[in-house]
């Protein structure tokens, strides 16, 4: 089962990117559409390191659509 996280701030995307991390896929819905292209094309990452990098199961998106 995805995940769906509206909003992809700061808490929104290390929130996402930990769930991913761990194996559970989430879809981070943004109305930023910069912020979406950057996350879908450099992943997302935290300044500690913990979600470095990360891109497989994480993805985002600007509108709600089907998820």
């Amino acid at each position: 089962m995805r995940t769906a996280i509206i909003g992809a701030g700061s808490l929104g995307t290390i929130i996402g990117a930990l769930m991913a991390k761990g194996g559970r896929p989430a879809d981070l819905i943004d109305t930023d559409s910069a912020h979406v292209e950057a996350l879908n094309r450099d992943g997302a990452r935290h300044r500690r390191g913990r979600a470095a990098g990360v891109r497989s199961g994480l993805s985002a998106r600007s509108d709600v659509g089907p998820l």
